[in-house]
């Protein structure tokens, strides 16, 4: 039971540590907690993956971003985000 609620406890920790340092803009450690969060969460949260898609794409890793970004549309086909953040780096890469 201890090792669950610590395990719990971890996943929670990483959304808000992530959440916070990708509103101070510091992606670096932004992308380390929310990919914690993403390989151990049993739930798929397409907000995450948009996000991590964004910070790579900011940081010039459009392969990941790509990957990421995917991964949101496959969680949430219906939101137009990630539709329109691949036509984006489509437009760019050119």
């Amino acid at each position: 039971m201890i090792l669950l609620f610590t395990f719990h406890g971890i996943i929670k920790f990483s959304m808000w540590n992530g959440m916070r340092h990708y509103e101070n803009k510091n992606y670096t450690k932004s992308i380390l907690n929310l990919e914690r969060v993403i390989n151990y969460y049993p739930k798929k949260i397409g907000k995450f993956y948009l996000l991590l898609g964004m910070m790579h794409y900011d940081l010039n890793n459009n392969d990941k971003a790509i990957y990421y970004i995917r991964k949101a549309k496959e969680i949430n086909p219906k939101h137009n985000a990630p539709k329109d953040l691949l036509k984006l780096i489509k437009n760019n890469s050119n």
